[in-house]
């Protein structure tokens, strides 16, 4: 199975940040999302987190892989900003979609 053409990185810096950003903005969003699903003891939202994890996990690390364009400082800077902000806007969003 070949990877879909569409699904690749970035050559210039800022591009290799902004997908740095995307990435772990994602990510992160899933993750917090999972483990309030966990702790509040949805058991739907949890396997649809879980399965998103996983997706989103292999597609990320299969590119790192695969591309050296996916390990530069410029994609490390943007996770680190991404990451954060995923968490904060994933509680924000699951409040109102959980209720809690």
């Amino acid at each position: 199975m070949k990877r879909p053409s569409w699904l690749k990185v970035p050559t210039t810096g800022w591009g290799q940040l902004f997908y740095g950003m995307l990435t772990q903005f994602t990510y992160f969003f899933i993750v917090s999302a999972n483990f309030r699903a966990i702790a509040i003891g949805l058991k739907c939202a949890t396997v649809v987190t879980d399965a998103l994890i996983c997706a989103q996990a292999f597609a990320v690390g299969k590119l790192a892989i695969d591309k050296e364009e996916a390990r530069t400082w410029w994609v490390g800077a943007g996770e680190t900003v991404g990451g954060a902000a995923g968490s904060v806007l994933s509680i924000v969003v699951t409040q109102k979609l959980f209720g809690r």
